[in-house]
């Protein structure tokens, strides 16, 4: 935690317990302070990490989408790695689980306690790697239901893989605070493992196939094929509910099948990365030297790798000819690289998003904007309407 977000009263306290370790709470100075100012603080700042916003499953007339993770598997203070929180129907629906999504969910105020689905697009690291702290804060904070995970092939393998880790931290945790608190029934996630046609034969040209995986009243979630080669199967996810509706693209070259569930979508979440920046940094890597023990160059093995990932990320291009095409009223481009950390940045990449989108008529016009953690976005039911907000 930076010490920018470190609230005042939580900063009074800090200072006071610190003054209090090194001194003693019994001096009468100190007492009084600490008897008055730690309540204070507690009750200042525990309703949002620890209950968190309820009125994001409460209203079941708005869908809600909120930014947990917005960034790449490369290490970024201001972006942990890709989680998107879907909020409709009473229901909190978790969409890939990378490294920091769950300190964001705390951060952010999300109701852990309420989470009830989480959907993998696929089994990169930096979209499972929280999974565990996922899982298990999500119980501590509350959670009185079973945790339902989705995803394509491999979802058991990894999700049992996750649970099987954990199991011990279970364990302790409910010796320690009783069944009652700490029940083992809810803690065990249930898999459900799907399968898309002909995932091993697709191709970046062919149709969406949505295929529902979850459906719940006016709630429907279905997938998609993603290409993502040699990443097989990669999935992207349609989330429909009282006429309102966001896509969550996961990580893919763009495809047919990309545009066909964006058409005249309301969000539409994908990732960008691009590619001429990344020859060039490959290129500078490859003309340093830096040889390790066995004489590899490191700088060349970092270059090839970096050249690698071009083949299955869209390019911020392909996000404009999506947005013309398509026409989805919102379009956020995630899993940036270089990633828009700094004015300059904003600036630069910007202008790679920057063409013209012409107006279609009788359809709503279209704007992208650059993901970021903590930014939201609340789809009042059977409407157009579209307000942005920060958590």
């Amino acid at each position: 935690m930076s010490l920018a977000k470190v609230s005042l009263p939580v900063a009074a306290v800090l200072v006071l317990l610190a003054l209090a370790i090194q001194n003693d709470l019994d001096r009468p100075f100190l007492a009084p302070l600490v008897s008055y100012l730690v309540p204070w603080g507690v009750k200042q700042n525990s309703r949002k990490p620890i209950v968190g916003d309820r009125s994001l499953v409460t209203n079941l007339e708005q869908l809600v989408v909120v930014m947990t993770g917005t960034g790449t598997p490369v290490a970024d203070p201001e972006r942990a790695a890709q989680g998107i929180s879907v909020f409709a129907n009473g229901e909190y629906l978790l969409f890939d689980t990378g490294p920091g999504v769950a300190e964001n969910m705390a951060a952010q105020g999300m109701p852990r306690g309420a989470l009830t689905h989480v959907f993998f697009t696929h089994y990169h690291s930096d979209h499972i790697g929280d999974f565990g702290e996922v899982m298990t804060t999500s119980w501590i904070f509350g959670r009185t239901e079973t945790l339902h995970t989705h995803g394509p092939e491999g979802l058991k393998r990894v999700v049992g893989g996750f649970a099987q880790a954990y199991g011990p931290d279970m364990d302790y945790r409910t010796k320690h605070h009783g069944e009652s608190l700490m029940p083992t029934q809810n803690w065990m996630p249930s898999m459900h493992e799907f399968t898309l046609p002909d995932a091993e034969n697709a191709s970046a040209s062919d149709p969406a196939s949505l295929v529902d995986v979850y459906t719940k009243g006016p709630l429907k979630v279905q997938a998609f094929r993603a290409h993502h080669e040699p990443v097989i199967p990669a999935v992207g996810y349609k989330v429909s509910y009282k006429g309102r509706s966001v896509v969550i693209g996961g990580d893919s070259v763009m495809t047919r099948g990309h545009k066909e569930a964006c058409r005249d979508v309301d969000v539409c979440i994908l990732d960008a990365i691009h590619h001429k920046v990344i020859e060039v940094t490959a290129d500078t890597f490859k003309s340093m030297e830096l040889p390790d023990d066995e004489g590899r160059s490191q700088y060349s093995r970092v270059s090839k790798m970096l050249l690698d990932t071009i083949d299955y990320h869209s390019a911020p291009w392909d996000l404009v000819e999506l947005a013309k095409e398509s026409r989805p009223s919102l379009v956020i481009p995630i899993h940036m690289v270089p990633s828009p950390t700094n004015a300059l940045m904003k600036r630069l990449l910007t202008t790679y998003y920057r063409e013209p989108i012409p107006k279609a008529t009788g359809k709503r016009d279209t704007q992208i904007k650059f993901g970021e953690d903590g930014m939201a976005f609340i789809l009042p039911a059977n409407s157009q309407e579209i307000r942005e907000q920060r958590y």
